[in-house]
């Protein structure tokens, strides 16, 4: 079973419902964390369980307390500076990161490149094929 941890800040919203389904469907746990307190609080949780095989983000989320307002452009790259902390972490140092993100942005794409990461559109995509994109990166070698 591939393990998927989704961070962003409205997880329950409707519109990533089809999304979230179809990826059970195919056989996927979905590990749903509100907002990027919560998930650092998961990350250096010592009794924490973190053995996924994908985490997703939202680009754009609430700082929170430990991302400056600045840093994170109030709010429009929150993602990246998670994804980057992500990346300096032992435990996850190594796991497959999706941004997903309505944002259209050729900077954040390439700094996802560079991250090893993949960034996905969500107005390019149906929910199944967002599904088929997740499910390809996250077997591959990459």
């Amino acid at each position: 079973m591939i393990k998927i941890i989704w961070v962003d800040d409205d997880i329950n919203r409707s519109g990533l419902r089809s999304e979230k389904d179809e990826l059970r469907e195919r056989g996927c746990e979905i590990i749903a964390v509100q907002g990027t307190d919560s998930f650092l609080e998961m990350l250096r949780d010592p009794q924490g369980n973190f053995d996924c095989d994908c985490i997703i983000l939202d680009l754009s989320m609430p700082v929170g307390s430990e991302f400056s307002l600045k840093d994170a452009e109030y709010g429009s790259r929150t993602g990246i500076l998670l994804m980057k902390r992500i990346r300096d972490s032992f435990l996850f140092s190594k796991v497959k990161i999706i941004i997903y993100s309505i944002v259209d942005n050729d900077d954040v794409f390439n700094e996802c490149k560079n991250a090893g990461a993949l960034y996905l559109k969500k107005a390019n995509l149906l929910y199944y094929e967002f599904a088929d994109e997740v499910m390809r990166f996250v077997k591959s070698k990459q």
